[in-house]
């Protein structure tokens, strides 16, 4: 399948990485977290991440496997190699995921959710289970119902300013944006999460071959996109819920953003009403989560986030080789994560660049990291 997004000749200039996942097209043959326990399928999974400007990539960080593209064949090798130690996880279902970001070990405590109807009330249980990554194994195998790979970057320089740029659109199976009269909403409940080394590390010069995500160093840079965008049914369910208060959501884009609480611990089945799924409500199995980029829906790839330095007081980008593990997912915690998101297509692009994206030849937006 040809890759949807392109980058012009002027942005290849200062483009220090691009991950596209413009093909990822999340076909979504499921009622999400708010109606039933149904599935998400992946119809089409083509990832390809480009560099420029002398940095290079990897995704086992071995001495050969430098380039300056990698697309997912290159992540399911990673994968199969067990010498790498790598769990690329690229499932080929996927289902509605919460979690509060941060760094475990490494990892994400990612959460499933799960709702039955309550009979004896008019409203629905929600209970979850932690979900641990597994490593892909083929297109028709267990791989888990989120996103969650590995890369590794070279750079033969310490670099201060690296920015983020990137969309999470709603398409048809073409991979075509949809009018936003025509969309269901589903692009509105992604997630994005990063996170990154502490360390760098360089296996050429007998270095370990992944550095590690340690937990002391917990910080989790989160993308929320979509921010000021619901669908008639997406606001409906939010006015249901009251999960952000009693002030009314309305249809379309330019809303207020809405506050959400992500999911930190298991659930039991059928101990748990959906209006009380907050930290307010039951502070031990929710947590507020703040994101470190919110963009809106004329923000999509028209804005600048701004990378924080990897430890404080230094690089946003340091010299030699850095590990990034990339999450990706559909939040159940969100209002627009409901039932009429059924069988519509997210597609994601993620740009890193040096240099600001400009706009009709001037600095786009710059959202700094909160």
């Amino acid at each position: 399948m040809k890759k949807k997004t392109k980058v012009n000749k002027r942005k290849l200039d200062s483009l220090l990485l691009v991950l596209l996942l413009t093909a990822v097209l999340l076909i979504m043959s499921t009622y999400a977290w708010f109606t039933a326990n149904r599935t998400v399928s992946i119809d089409t999974f083509d990832v390809r991440v480009e560099t420029t400007s002398g940095l290079q990539i990897s995704a086992t960080a071995e001495p050969d496997s430098w380039k300056t593209s990698l697309d997912i064949n290159d992540l399911i090798n990673a994968t199969k190699n067990t010498t790498f130690g790598i769990t690329n996880q690229l499932p080929s279902t996927m289902e509605p995921m919460s979690t509060v970001p941060v760094n475990k070990s490494g990892v994400l405590d990612m959460y499933l959710g799960t709702t039955v109807q309550n009979d004896a009330r008019d409203g629905f249980y929600l209970s979850t289970e932690l979900e641990r990554e597994k490593s892909y194994v083929s297109a028709d195998g267990d791989n888990g119902h989120y996103i969650a790979f590995d890369i590794f970057l070279k750079s033969g320089n310490p670099e201060d300013n690296l920015y983020m740029y990137g969309s999470v659109i709603e398409t048809d199976a073409s991979g075509n944006s949809l009018n936003i009269e025509k969309e269901k909403g589903i692009a509105n409940s992604a997630r994005v999460a990063i996170l990154r080394s502490p360390n760098t590390v360089n296996k050429e010069n007998g270095g370990e071959l992944r550095s590690e995500l340690t937990p002391t160093h917990d910080k989790v840079l989160l993308w929320e996109p979509n921010v000021d965008t619901h669908t008639e049914k997406g606001a409906e369910n939010a006015n249901a819920l009251k999960w952000h208060g009693e002030s009314i959501v309305t249809k379309g884009s330019g809303t207020s953003p809405l506050a959400y609480d992500g999911v930190k611990a298991s659930i039991a089945p059928k101990t748990l009403l959906l209006p009380e799924a907050t930290a307010t409500a039951n502070p031990s199995m929710f947590e507020r989560v703040t994101p470190t980029w919110q963009t809106t829906r004329a923000q999509n790839s028209n804005a600048n986030l701004e990378m924080p330095p990897i430890t404080e007081g230094g690089k946003a980008l340091e010299a030699g080789v850095v590990r990034y593990r990339i999450y990706m997912w559909m939040e159940g915690q969100d209002v627009d994560c409901e039932t009429s998101a059924a069988d519509s297509y997210a597609q994601f692009t993620l740009n890193f660049t040096l240099d600001k994206l400009k706009d009709a030849g001037v600095d786009a937006p710059v959202i700094d990291a909160k």
